[in-house]
């Protein structure tokens, strides 16, 4: 009996202090940091190392955007281009030395079946207002020549800025 007494006296001591309320000097609120205990209410919140403050651009202005040149351009994007002139040039299975600028590209062409023809390079033109790619001439040496395109532009590419 005495060994049930003694595993009660802990109980009782428990239940009675659990259903003791604790006396607060004031309505109940959330703390916000710091340890159990400690009443941060009065305290206000500091601004850690990170925190930026916010920035506002005036009225009227705006972010400069890049233009729109097509650039950079993909393999697959030239291809697709490609494939609208196919017939005029050997079979073309891909495009690989890719270079772009100023809404101009050159590929190297990879040709279906090898020896069959030389690979030529080939020139492309972007068109900003319906965003697409044009094949404007391929060969394996000047083929710039007799394209409207601005000095800084030409030089970008090798084949095009053959010394002249």
């Amino acid at each position: 009996m005495s060994g049930r007494l003694l595993l009660l006296i802990p109980l009782i001591a428990l239940l009675t202090a659990c259903s003791s309320p604790e006396k607060t000097a004031g309505p109940a609120s959330p703390t916000t940091s710091g340890s159990a205990g400690v009443d941060n209410r009065s305290v206000p919140p500091t601004a850690s190392a990170t925190t930026k403050p916010a920035t506002t651009k005036p009225a009227g202005t705006s972010t400069p955007t890049a233009v729109d040149d097509g650039c950079p351009v993909s393999a697959s994007t030239l291809l697709a281009a490609f494939t609208k002139v196919k017939n005029e040039y050997a079979a073309t299975t891909g495009f690989t030395d890719l270079r772009c600028h100023g809404g101009f590209a050159t590929a190297l062409q990879k040709l279906k079946t090898e020896g069959e023809a030389e690979p030529a390079t080939f020139l492309f033109r972007y068109t900003r207002a319906t965003k697409t790619w044009a094949v404007v001439t391929a060969g394996s040496s000047d083929i710039c020549d007799g394209v409207e395109m601005p000095a800084e532009t030409r030089r970008k590419f090798p084949i095009c800025d053959s010394g002249s």
